[in-house]
């Protein structure tokens, strides 16, 4: 069962409920003439219980009754034969999707939007077509005006707050689940249709952003990362590289209008695509294209050793994708902003910078020098250069930068 807890009073709720119907002309005209109509807000409130988003989708239905021209003895009627249960309610609602045709659709909403915290409306507007639509669609901005076509069609379809936490546990229950996934083609998944429509939606940015050379500043940033968190537990659950659905939306990124200035950074995708830990593909496109790991610009290694934040994952060090790279011919002393990556990496570890904690640092420092990493090498801190010669089994660190038991001593000359 629900655990809905109340969490209003009942003021506070006679105050929404009032609102919600004054705002109504039809309701307030008739509320002047007949008192059965003050009645109906204090039925509502008692049976409330306090919980508001009950309120919420009570209010919404008998609101909808006013478009049907209903009589206030039609609206008392529909009120006490409502649930008086979140629960009970939201299982009336799962059942009384007005057409059959429709069913499908819902489920298919209700499925993918567990996938996420927030699902965008209009991504959930691109659900209902072909599962290979996302890929074949040309990249077109949408005009305000399909923008805000798209968002209305969506409300309507849903009529309710989705996401609200005690909505997605109903939506997680054995029961519904049943319900859902026999309202859907067995071959139906949740996670890849999610993707599809994040795609589609990526395609159709509007115009109405500004380029940005920055990700961080990009209206594309949001969007590369929810797809690239699907596509990653995609990886997990399947095995497979998602790498027709990633090729594209790099295309996208390269060549949407307010996109250009993606094309002057040759690695920056599969940079991404490492700080996002989608290993399987990452894998996948060096073991086709090697040249990559050559490109000028940004190392990819470095993308590795200093990973950004994203919406999903603080910054940490992923050891498998390191491992990738470095099977595939990373050099850990490539040249890069007048220093090497090995060097830049050290140097975060002294400054207590790298993003893992010291067993982790330990080993990635062991496979870096076991694939090539000089071990004497000048690492600049401040002012001052700081030589450090091999001793066991690391190199170029102090012992209070790893503490470690397998850490042996490290001599500086």
């Amino acid at each position: 069962m629900l655990q809905a807890v109340p969490d209003l009073t009942a003021k506070d709720i006679k105050l929404y409920v009032n609102t919600s119907f004054s705002e109504n002309k039809r309701f307030s005209d008739l509320r002047q003439k007949d008192e059965r109509y003050e009645e109906l807000i204090y039925k509502i409130v008692e049976k409330a219980q306090g919980v508001f988003l009950w309120v919420v989708l009570i209010v919404r239905s008998l609101l909808r009754g006013f478009t049907y021209a209903d009589r206030i003895i039609d609206l008392q009627k529909r009120l006490q034969l409502l649930p008086t249960t979140l629960e009970d309610y939201l299982k009336h609602m799962l059942n009384q999707v007005e057409e059959e045709v429709y069913y499908e659709q819902t489920a298919r909403i209700f499925l993918v939007s567990l996938y996420a915290t927030e699902v965008p409306l209009i991504a959930l507007s691109f659900l209902d077509e072909v599962p290979q639509y996302a890929l074949q669609l040309k990249i077109r901005p949408l005009s305000e005006n399909e923008i805000e076509s798209r968002h209305e069609d969506m409300q309507r379809c849903l009529n309710a707050t989705f996401m609200h936490r005690t909505v997605r546990d109903f939506l997680q229950t054995k029961d519904t689940q049943t319900i859902l996934k026999e309202r859907t083609q067995a071959n139906f998944n949740p996670r890849v249709s999610l993707c599809n429509a994040l795609l589609a939606q990526l395609k159709s940015v509007p115009l109405s952003h500004k380029p940005a050379f920055n990700l961080d500043q990009s209206p594309f940033k949001d969007l590369f990362e929810d797809i690239a968190y699907q596509a990653r537990d995609l990886e997990i659950e399947s095995g497979v590289s998602q790498t027709l659905l990633l090729d594209e939306v790099e295309n996208v990124l390269r060549n949407h209008p307010i996109g250009w200035k993606w094309r002057r950074k040759q690695n920056i995708f599969l940079g991404l695509a490492i700080q996002n830990d989608l290993q399987l593909y990452v894998a996948q496109r060096l073991a086709a294209q090697p040249p990559l790991l050559s490109n000028k610009g940004r190392p990819l290694l470095d993308f590795a050793l200093d990973p950004s934040t994203t919406k999903y994952e603080p910054r940490r060090l992923n050891q498998d994708i390191i491992k990738v790279l470095l099977k595939n011919g990373a050099n850990p002393n490539q040249a890069y902003k007048g220093t090497t990556i090995w060097s830049k990496f050290l140097l975060s570890i002294h400054s207590g910078d790298a993003p893992a904690d010291p067993k982790t640092i330990y080993k990635v420092v062991s496979k870096l020098l076991a694939n090539g990493a000089d071990p004497i090498g000048r690492v600049v801190v401040g002012q001052n250069v700081t030589l450090a010669r091999r001793s066991g089994k690391a190199a170029n660190l102090y012992k209070k930068d790893i503490a470690v038991p397998e850490y042996k001593s490290v001599r500086q000359s």
